[in-house]
């Protein structure tokens, strides 16, 4: 009976126990124009990509403890890529009545996403690199 149990215990930890999503991880944008790490987490609902740092030349922000700052709170994931588009403040005007997401991450490796934004309406690809 004992045999059994654990069996039946190993095959449930099996099952259930989930991958984590390709986009967990902290990613340093690979950049010519700016320095930037982002830190990507799930929560029940949602991702979220949190800012560590940020420098362009005129703003510079590090986290180092207190309130955390965000690029994105609810990216969603759908048909193999992740879209931040649930608030109206994230999303783009396509067609009239229509909005697309403001910022879309599609994982090309295990280390690379390409995340496109948008930037008064014209795509802005970049490519973020696995921090190890």
């Amino acid at each position: 009976m004992g045999k059994y149990l654990l069996m039946i215990g190993l095959a449930n930890f099996c099952c259930c126990t989930s991958k984590p999503s390709p986009i967990v991880g902290t990613w340093q944008v690979a950049s010519k124009f700016y320095t930037a790490t982002y830190k990507i987490a799930q929560t029940k609902q949602s991702f979220q990509a949190q800012v560590l740092l940020y420098d362009d030349g005129t703003t510079h922000y590090q986290y180092q403890g207190g309130t955390k700052q965000y690029l994105c709170k609810r990216l969603q994931a759908k048909n193999g890529q992740y879209l931040d588009g649930m608030a109206s403040a994230t999303q783009q005007k396509t067609n009239p009545g229509k909005t697309a997401s403001q910022l879309t991450i599609k994982p090309k490796s295990k280390d690379t996403l390409e995340v496109i934004s948008y930037i008064r309406q014209q795509p802005l690809v970049e490519h973020w690199v696995r921090k190890r």
